[in-house]
């Protein structure tokens, strides 16, 4: 055995091979495969008894290809059975001991045309030769005296074949590999809407088996119904709506083949231009979370509800005791250590009563229904005025300043603005720097009525900023504040209920503003 190489190979070979090596390294490399599948030099093995002849031909080779010589067809059959195999075998019909075509017969058994070529190289010309040949397994055939050029190009076009095929082999292995190790469940489909693959999530989830499902309709094994109506759903139309992007769809079930149903999302995408070659569908098991959704609405339904019952109970008694405890301060058999026991309780009740109302707010807010208002003519001035005044009263040592200018009137339900005002001033006096002033402004325009709130200090926390308005946010850090959060939520209901905006700004330079924007009438 002989073998012949060229050092200089990759320059010798002609501009066609290296377009093709180069385009294929590419093809290769998009499909995460190692280059080394096409970018080797190929491999070429001459059986052929004639020494002069077998180095004629390898040398012609031997400038593209790596070339090994055997003087025997069986010698060639050894080296094969040792794990070897080359690209591409030129075999000679006639040579001693085995002949040519025995050769080829006895690789026929083991090897297909496309995993191992085999050029036929004879001196016998005639037709029938030649179909005897072909039909015992070569790919083509070269009668000798050989032209130099139609040998190489025939030994060309059979080792690129060949490779093209291994590099196919290889990046179906790849994505195969791929697909089985994914998580999610994939069905490959063909044009005509027959099942080509599954992966095995697909398996576990359908309960079709890989040998049970490919080949059968695709609507056999992924048949789906709507999840509120159970109706079948066509899975091809289903698909049709993903095809080209990833569309999915969480209000579908799929029917397994032994009748149980799973919630599954899914999305498809194409194989070819406008699925000419078919369609592959992935979808994945969403019963899990669909119940957990199930379950955290549920409970969130469930505590909003039985908040508003029970804060909607507790007014009663709230009010008879507020009442009670008026009377009792009203008359004249109260001593001085009665009365002020009195009117711990009757702050008490009065805080009690505002938490309930807060809760009720609440709830009618997170429920869907909104907190509702009933409009009549107001002058937002007077509002403030009358607010104003009631929190001085109970701040007496705070430094509360009120600058007010323009048409105040409006369409907006009195009591709720009122609770806005209140809302945001009170947060003013309590969060802002002790004694300096807090500033309450309104102003107005054609349209608009607006009110601020400033007052200086510490700016709201970075991170509570983007969330001061839902429930359960405090702007303030100190765990002495006693309030459950529901103010700032509630106010911006109000404010949305009546068609306005609540905007905020806070620095430590600046301090701490909100500015609300009323429009004067009902804007739909």
């Amino acid at each position: 055995m002989k073998s012949y190489a060229s050092s200089n190979a990759t320059e010798a070979g002609s501009e066609r091979e290296r377009g093709w090596t180069k385009a294929s390294a590419h093809y290769a490399h998009a499909g995460g495969l190692s280059e080394e599948i096409v970018l080797r030099r190929g491999l070429i093995w001459i059986a052929d008894d004639s020494r002069l002849e077998a180095e004629s031909v390898a040398k012609l080779l031997s400038a593209d290809y790596d070339v090994e010589v055997f003087e025997e067809g069986g010698v060639m059959l050894e080296a094969m059975s040792g794990g070897r195999s080359p690209d591409l075998i030129l075999l000679d019909w006639q040579m001693p001991g085995v002949s040519g075509l025995e050769v080829c017969r006895f690789l026929r058994e083991k090897y297909d045309e496309v995993l191992l070529p085999i050029l036929m190289l004879t001196t016998r010309g005639s037709k029938e030769d030649f179909a005897e040949g072909l039909s015992a397994g070569a790919n083509d055939y070269v009668a000798k005296p050989y032209d130099e050029a139609e040998l190489l190009a025939r030994a060309r076009t059979l080792v690129r074949t060949r490779q093209q095929a291994a590099l196919l082999r290889a990046r179906e292995e790849w994505f195969s590999t791929t697909l089985e190790s994914i998580g999610d469940a994939v069905i490959a489909i063909d044009a005509k809407g027959v099942v080509t693959f599954t992966n095995r999530a697909a398996q576990q989830l359908t309960g079709w088996g890989f040998d049970e499902a490919v080949g059968k309709p695709f609507a056999d094994v992924f048949s789906i119904v709507d999840d509120k109506t159970l109706e079948r759903i066509d899975p091809f139309e289903n698909v049709a709506r993903g095809t080209g992007a990833s569309s999915a769809s969480s209000s579908i079930l799929l029917v397994r083949k032994d009748g149980q149903r799973i919630h599954i999302e899914e999305s498809a995408a194409p194989i070819g231009e406008n699925a000419a070659w078919g369609t592959v569908v992935v979808f994945r098991d969403i019963t899990n979370r669909k119940r957990s959704e199930a379950e955290t609405r549920d409970r969130a339904d469930f505590e909003e509800k039985l908040i508003g019952i029970v804060s909607h109970d507790l007014r009663n008694p709230l009010g008879a005791i507020l009442l009670g405890v008026g009377v009792l301060l009203n008359g004249d058999e109260l001593g001085e250590r009665a009365t002020r026991t009195a009117l711990r309780i009757r702050s008490s009740a009065e805080r009690a009563k505002r938490l309930v109302g807060d809760l009720l707010d609440f709830t009618q807010a997170r429920l869907g229904s909104g907190i509702p208002i009933h409009r009549q003519s107001v002058d937002l001035n007077d509002v403030v005025n009358q607010v104003t005044e009631e929190l001085q009263v109970a701040h007496p040592d705070c430094d509360l300043r009120i600058e007010a200018s323009g048409d105040g009137s409006g369409q907006w339900d009195p009591d709720r603005i009122s609770q806005v005002v209140g809302n945001i001033v009170s947060n003013a006096l309590k969060h802002g720097a002790p004694n300096r002033p807090v500033t309450v402004r309104t102003r107005s325009d054609e349209n608009f009525v607006f009110l601020e709130v400033h007052n200086e200090g510490a700016a709201i926390r970075p991170e509570i900023m983007p969330v001061i308005f839902h429930a359960m946010q405090r702007g303030s850090a100190d765990r002495s504040d006693r309030s459950m959060g529901l103010g700032l939520y509630i106010v911006k209901h109000i404010v949305d209920a009546h068609g306005g905006t609540l905007a905020l700004t806070s620095t430590d330079a600046a301090g701490t503003s909100f500015e609300l924007k009323l429009p004067r009438d009902d804007v739909k």
